[in-house]
């Protein structure tokens, strides 16, 4: 049933007469409120609920719909705890809820149920998201995205355990960044080595937060790695030379690490590059020179007065590797 773009301000209780209702979709509706006969809807498999003016909406009543598959919540305004009764939808594989509210209460223990989750993104929130063990349950995930949220803690091991992970975006935002670190609201510790075990991982976005620490060597596991960007975290050390294994990557950006050393001559071994930003750190000498051979090679680099270092090489430029791709 599409109701898609209608002027609903809620749904008519008689929906419930629905009874071998199986998709649903109210987006851009103006709807501001559920009834409860909604969860009366047990044979519903996907609810579409996006860009409305939900608020104070009580949703404890989800766990009735067990059969869900798709869930759709994203731009609303709502408010208050993120339902662990989300736990009890086992068949779910793709939950939608950013750019909501603020939603309080951190995420749930109980998501971790979800092992046939593929798609969570829950990302613009301003939620306390705290990445516990439980994460590394959720086997069936392929993307994952909590950006823009308040984030604490650090990075669990247990992250290894998603293999079959494409896109993982935790990136804070950077226009507040400096009240971020202020507030304690970001990720903090290492990157965990067992980040090599995601071998399907194509986007890995994790720019401003408190991580750090050496870049483990293990990212070069990672060969189908398209986008790259740790920017504006706290790593140090040298640039593991194991990055030149990444044939694929195309984006780089590590504006603003502490790194030190030379540039690996195996960078050369990356062929398709577009962009990588190397602005801010130390790293010495010049970037190797096959990093130009392809037609659209920018690197950005600090050159502290010098003359640019390579023919592809652009002085202190803007920060044009910061992009999302969604995939």
């Amino acid at each position: 049933l599409d109701l898609t773009e209608n002027l609903f301000h809620t749904l008519p209780s008689t929906i419930s007469h629905l009874t071998n209702l199986e998709f649903l979709s109210v987006t851009g509706s103006r709807v501001q409120s559920l009834p409860d006969s909604l969860f009366s809807l047990t044979n519903l498999k996907g609810l579409f609920l996006s860009d409305n003016d939900l608020y104070e909406t009580t949703l404890s009543s989800l766990s009735n719909l067990t059969n869900l598959e798709v869930l759709d919540l994203s731009h609303n305004r709502i408010v208050g705890d993120f339902p662990s009764e989300i736990g009890m939808l086992s068949n779910l594989k793709e939950l939608f809820w950013y750019e909501n509210g603020f939603v309080s209460g951190g995420l749930p223990r109980e998501i971790g149920r979800l092992s046939n989750l593929q798609i969570m993104d829950i990302s613009y929130n301003r939620m306390t998201i705290q990445l516990y063990d439980f994460v590394g349950n959720l086997t069936s995930l392929q993307i994952l995205r909590i950006a823009s949220n308040r984030a604490i803690g650090t990075i669990p091991t247990e992250i290894g355990n998603l293999r079959n992970l494409k896109v993982f975006d935790f990136s804070a935002v950077r226009d507040n960044f400096s009240t971020m670190k202020e507030s304690n609201s970001y990720f903090t510790g290492t990157l965990p080595t067992e980040i090599g075990e995601m071998t399907s991982l194509e986007e890995v976005t994790g720019s401003c937060h408190g991580l750090r620490g050496s870049l483990p060597t293990e990212i070069g596991m990672l060969t189908r790695l398209r986008q790259l960007d740790l920017g504006d975290n706290y790593f140090t050390g040298p640039l593991p030379e194991s990055i030149g294994m990444l044939n694929d990557l195309r984006y780089l950006r590590l504006r603003g690490l502490d790194l030190s050393g030379q540039y690996p001559s195996e960078l050369s071994n990356i062929n398709n590059s577009v962009c990588f930003d190397f602005v801010g750190t130390s790293l010495e000498g010049m970037p190797p020179s096959g990093l130009c051979n392809g037609s659209y090679t920018e690197i950005m680099v600090s050159c502290y007065g010098m003359d640019t270092p390579c023919a592809c090489c652009i002085c202190d430029g803007d920060d044009k590797c910061m992009r999302s791709q969604r995939l």
